[in-house]
């Protein structure tokens, strides 16, 4: 028995060198939505266009560039890319000749079909990337917001121990992602999951993903003026929900400043 606890402890307090993901998930519904309207929006495009074939010719493909643009905005790089596939072929069959055909016999055709091909593929990309970095942006933003309220709430004063608790545990939820956030009050669980005043984590390896992007579940997140435990917040995680390192830290900030704030209110009142 003292030879298994050994290696758990070994293998669970190494130290954890990989960084979290950068990636911030669009959300499956609209990444799924975006994959639909990959394939039909350039398509119904092209549609459009039909009447008008002979009078557009090469210059249509110009025109499918744009819902590339936007299904890339929506959904990230796969839907962008499906969304380039599905336009060069809605271009090929539904305007040049010949029409519902998928060959091509005017060389002009082949080079505009190509060139779509290519210039929606690296426009997709691009939108991909700044979809992605307003995603992230955004997750930025709602950070900063919430621990901003709980230092109003603090700074304010004249709050309880429970509305304290109750506070940080709402920011905590909404920055983490959580699907909830409970307090325990006193020490914790040596042997849980834990987030570290540095906002890595530690656990049993078999727990952590391999970019250590995802809390395990029942991580505890310490309440603690590194004198006393005071308590910890028990983190009940969103599944397959990415939570960067910055986001942790923020929730270590806000776990330090409500221990201040409690062991404040408990100290005894020198005359």
């Amino acid at each position: 028995m003292t030879s298994i606890r050994s290696t758990w402890q070994h293998e669970r307090r190494r130290e954890l060198p990989f960084e979290p993901t950068v990636r911030q998930p669009l959300g499956r519904v609209r990444t799924r939505a975006a994959y639909i309207a990959a394939i039909f929006a350039p398509l119904a495009a092209a549609a459009v266009m039909i009447p008008l074939r002979e009078h557009l010719d090469q210059s249509a493909a110009l025109i499918l560039v744009v819902p590339v643009l936007l299904v890339a905005l929506a959904g990230g790089i796969g839907p962008g890319l499906l969304a380039a596939a599905s336009a060069t072929v809605s271009f090929d069959v539904l305007l040049t000749r010949p029409y519902y055909d998928f060959s091509i016999h005017n060389g002009d055709d082949v080079v505009a079909a190509v060139t779509l091909l290519v210039v929606a593929a690296v426009v997709g990309a691009v939108a991909s990337r700044l979809a992605r970095v307003d995603t992230r942006a955004g997750a930025r933003r709602r950070t900063i917001a919430q621990m901003t309220a709980f230092v109003h709430t603090v700074a304010a004063g004249g709050a309880g121990d429970a509305a304290l608790i109750d506070g940080a545990a709402a920011s905590i939820t909404d920055i983490l992602g959580l699907a909830a956030c409970k307090w325990r009050p006193g020490a914790r669980d040596p042997m849980a999951p834990i987030i570290l005043p540095d906002g890595q984590l530690m656990a049993y390896l078999s727990d952590l993903t391999e970019d250590r992007a995802q809390l395990p579940n029942l991580t505890e997140l310490p309440v603690s003026t590194g004198i006393s435990d005071i308590g910890c917040f028990v983190l009940h995680p969103t599944r397959e929900h990415d939570v960067s390192l910055e986001e942790r830290r923020a929730a270590v900030a806000i776990a330090e400043l409500l221990a201040h704030e409690l062991a404040s209110n408990s100290a005894p009142v020198m005359n």
